[in-house]
């Protein structure tokens, strides 16, 4: 089942930008096309940090009481990407993230209470395309391949906001050997490590 409304835990995903220099700051822009101000177009300006803040996909109940004889099958355990996560606790870097839900009840079907479907994948994968428009093809703000020093992706320690940020990122650096020259191609699709802040739950401030 697909489309399951929206809920509770949040994403910040940081993008550190540039432009031309200034002291002047500028979020993330609104629905429209235009940027509140055009990079390059203020000599005493330069955009410093974009902040995108996301929900995770759609995932399955938190409960079993909803849509009875429902089988809910559609959540994989892994998704498809040519990325690696690697999550790191800020506080603490010598402590590895307890992903806090990974052994939640089972539904109907055999996925676990909580998780993301396919369905919210595919939703993070075309913000993540949306992204790389944005920023990289129309305003070139960040790299058009990742670099550790432009972005900073942030998650909470929950099933589904860690697959959804993958998600993101896999929609905004695709597999370069799907472009790539066959002779590169194998060069080209060394998976790219990319780590994300995922703090202890008793430390966390997104929800």
């Amino acid at each position: 089942m697909t489309g399951y409304p929206l809920v509770m835990h949040i994403l910040a995903f940081l993008l550190a930008l540039w432009a031309a220099p200034s002291t002047a700051h500028v979020g993330m822009p609104d629905t429209t096309d235009v940027l509140p101000v055009q990079p390059g177009s203020d000599p005493k300006g330069q955009l410093l940090l974009a902040q995108v803040v996301f929900r995770h996909g759609a995932r399955t109940p938190l409960q079993n009481t909803y849509w009875p004889g429902t089988q809910w099958t559609s959540c994989p355990d892994k998704f498809p990407t040519w990325l690696n996560l690697s999550l790191y606790d800020p506080d603490n870097k010598k402590v590895t993230p307890v992903i806090t839900d990974a052994t939640s009840p089972k539904l109907p079907g055999g996925c676990r209470m909580g998780r993301l479907t396919s369905n919210g994948y595919n939703m993070a994968v075309k913000l993540g395309q949306l992204l790389r428009d944005r920023y990289i093809d129309r305003y070139k703000l960040i790299p058009s391949s990742y670099r550790s020093d432009s972005i900073l992706a942030y998650s909470t320690a929950i099933q589904r906001t860690v697959a959804t940020s993958q998600g993101v990122l896999y929609g905004l650096y695709p597999d370069p050997a799907a472009a790539a020259p066959a002779a590169a191609a194998a060069a080209a699709a060394a998976t790219a490590t990319i780590r994300v802040a995922v703090r202890n739950e008793s430390r966390e401030i997104m929800y």
